[in-house]
Order: structure tokens, then sequence, then C-alpha cells
């Protein structure tokens, strides 16, 4: 088994598996440099209107020995390079979670190297710490990926407090079903973003009331949002265009986000914010968050669009994280944790 001090890992390779991304990823410690590589099962799971977790999981298996050896050419490496490997434990899928923990197993098994479980959630937040050198813990965390959408009191590497999280539907999840109600493609975030970008300043657009309007609570909530949508669509599609639609839900979706950020700035002032996930992506919400944080004289992070949705660069640098600040990694004997929330998180 390899040595676990910081010197030896000089590359990483990891894999994610969690959803409908295949993808693999190797850190290399001397230039402090990712390289991955994506296979985007989208067009796979877009005529059923979702992710479908059989399709997503013969779609790992199928891609995944492919979508390794790319990423260890793309760091002119091979496996014999390899100092340690990682996967993503969870939350997600429990089929697709399998496929990527059987393999990194097998493989860190065959190499005689150390195996790293990560927290995928983590993994969002966390990346920013490789991008922006500025950013130190502690931290506000908006995490909006997939069915997540939390505010996270982000302490130190491994320990985290949720502050707010969604009683029913996550904001991506409040995008792609207003976007099934618009007869939009899966996914509909941004078909819904881009729509609303083409909206006249001149021209009417339905009203949509407030998700939690009046409480005092850093939760969301935009289940009830959805369905206002959906009946001012049934009752008024003739009246608006459909830029309007997608210009009044993507603001509503937006503000409910940037109100419970400002409470919770509010509650922990004087630390910066990194937002993070799929949703972070969101032209609109990086401008309204951007404004509301220069107005406040505090600092925001978003990553790099190519580790917003999921990715194994994410995973591969969380890695590289733990196996060099942390001790050595704790043996499980569940290979993979669909629900584990982030505040439950073993720093080792």
């Amino acid at each position: 088994m390899a040595s676990t001090n910081p010197r030896h890992f000089h590359k990483i390779l990891a894999i994610e598996s969690s959803c409908d991304e295949t993808s693999a990823a190797v850190y290399c410690a001397q230039t402090k440099t990712i390289q991955q590589k994506i296979y985007s099962q989208v067009e796979l799971h877009r005529a059923y209107g979702g992710v479908v977790p059989e399709i997503a999981s013969r779609s790992h298996l199928e891609k995944l020995y492919g979508v390794v050896e790319q990423a260890l050419s793309q760091a002119d490496c091979t496996l014999k390079d390899i100092d340690a490997i990682a996967y993503t434990r969870g939350p997600g899928l429990v089929g697709p979670l399998l496929i990527g923990a059987c393999y990194a197993d097998a493989l860190a098994y065959a190499l005689q190297v150390p195996l790293v479980p990560v927290h995928h959630l983590e993994a969002h937040i966390t990346i920013a710490l490789h991008e922006y050198q500025a950013l130190q813990f502690p931290f506000l965390a908006l995490l909006v990926s997939g069915g997540h959408t939390e505010l996270i009191l982000a302490e130190s590497l491994g320990h985290y407090r949720i502050l707010g999280s969604t009683m029913d539907d996550a904001a991506g999840e409040a995008f792609d079903k207003s976007g099934k109600i618009m007869g939009l493609n899966y996914p509909a975030g941004p078909e819904i973003a881009q729509q609303a970008t083409t909206v006249d300043p001149q021209e009417p657009v339905p009203e949509l009331p407030e998700p939690l309007k009046g409480k005092q609570t850093l939760d969301f909530s935009f289940s009830g949002l959805k369905t206002a949508f959906a009946r001012a669509w049934q009752l008024h599609k003739n009246q608006y265009s459909p830029a309007a639609f997608a210009w009044a839900i993507e603001q509503a979706i937006v503000d409910a986000l940037l109100k419970r950020v400002e409470q919770a700035l509010d509650q922990h002032p004087d630390i910066p914010l990194v937002v993070a996930g799929g949703v972070a992506a969101n032209r609109c919400l990086r401008e309204k968050i951007k404004t509301c944080m220069t107005n406040r004289k505090q600092s925001a992070y978003f990553p790099s669009m190519q580790y917003c949705t999921d990715n194994a660069g994410m995973i591969v640098h969380n890695a590289y994280l733990r196996l060099t600040k942390l001790s050595k990694p704790e043996v499980l004997k569940q290979k993979v944790q669909p629900r584990w929330p982030i505040d439950s998180l073993n720093p080792w």
C-alpha cells in the first residue's frame, strides 16, 4: 500500500458517476492542474424527460473505461503513475454510484494504492479553492445542484453546518419542471435562461408568487412556485410570450435564492460566498449575486462552467485536499451512500 505521506501523492485519478455524467480526472500535484474527461448522457435521457437510473447505470458501465483512458492520456500518464484512486461515494443514484465505486475499488486494489471516498456535495463546494487562491475557510456556500438547494456554512475541510435546505423541490427541479410545462427539452434550465434573455423589456410578463413570502427562514421551497407557474401557463399562455414566462420563472427562482443568501450573510457577516452546482452556471443568478456582494463589499466565488455540472475534476481535487490536509482515509463498510448529508460527513 502506498504511503499516505503528502509528498507521495504526485498524481491522483478520480471517478464520478453519481447521476448522468460519466467522468474521470487526474490531478497533478506538482503543477496543481486537473485534466478531466466528461461523457454526458443527456441525449439518452431526453426522450424520457429526466434521468432513468437503469439507463444511466448501463451507460456508465459502457463508457467508464474509455473515459478513464482519455483522462490519463490528457494528463500524459498511465495507471502506473497513479498514487491514489478517488470516487464519488454519494449522494447520488445507487446504481450509477455502484458502477464507479466498484471500478475504483478494483483499480485501487490492483495498483495497491489508497482508495478515497469523496462526498459529491463537498466536492462541489471545495473546487472553488482550486480556482481561487484568495478563498479560505470559513465561507458561506450556496449549493444549487440537481435535487439539492442548500445554504452551508463551511467551517473547515470536513466540517459543514447546514443553515437552510429545500423543503420540497430544489431550484434545478423547479427550472426543469417549469420547462417541461412549457414543452421544452430536458434539461430545461439552460433553455429557460436562453429564452429569458430574448424578452422585450417593454412587454408584459406573468406575475408569480414569492416562495415562502414573509417567512423568516433560510430554508427553500419551490413546489408551490412550480404549481403557480403551471396554472399561469394554463390560463394565460396566449396572453404572454414564452420568453415572458421564461423570464418570470427565472426571476422568481433567482430572487428566492438571493433573498435567503442575503439573510444568511446578515447572520454570518464578513465571510466570502461560494456559489456551486449546476444552477451556478445561470447568468442571471451570477449577475444578481455579484451585484449583491459588491454592494456589501464582500467577495463571491463561482467555479468555472466546467466544474458546475457533475465532473470528476471536483472529485479529484477534494481527494487531494483530504489526502494532504487530513489523516489517512477511513475504511468504510459501505462503498456507496446514496443519501449522505454533508453535515454528517466524517472528516477522517
